[in-house]
């Protein structure tokens, strides 16, 4: 599934995976802002329905105006809708609900953070049978 993310005011967000990069000399020009985060967290292997991970998406943006939040809220609403509107992703990756976001009360001006919590069910790894020798 393509995402094509618009925060309806200064473009289209970077999509990181894990982390936001380091700071090096070549880089340190980019602003960080504004961005998603994919950063899986934990999984188990409960029964042979297959694998569950809990993924969680950061969503940053920076404003200076007191409607900045909307600009969070809006990429946040954006990613929502596009989850839930196909729940798989690359034909064997099914997202679960709840799908649950939250906006801190507490922000770091001029800076605007949201988080979302997803779940995942992966693929289902067979076990093999060892051949007698």
């Amino acid at each position: 599934m393509e995402l094509i993310l618009k925060d309806r005011v200064s473009g289209t967000p970077q999509v990181h995976i894990g982390y936001l990069p380091q700071k090096t000399a070549a880089n340190a020009q980019n602003g960080d802002f504004h961005y998603v985060i994919v950063r899986a967290l934990k999984g188990s292997d409960e029964d042979e329905k297959g694998c569950g991970t809990t993924v969680k998406l950061l969503f940053g943006t920076q404003s200076t105006d007191d409607d900045g939040f909307m600009d969070v809220l809006n990429v946040m609403e954006d990613v929502r809708i596009a989850l839930l509107k196909k729940r798989l992703l690359d034909h064997r990756y099914e997202m679960q609900l709840p799908y649950q976001w939250q906006l801190f009360e507490e922000q770091p001006s001029p800076e605007w953070i949201g988080e979302a919590m997803t779940t995942w069910t992966l693929p289902t790894i067979f076990r093999e049978e060892i051949p007698d020798l």
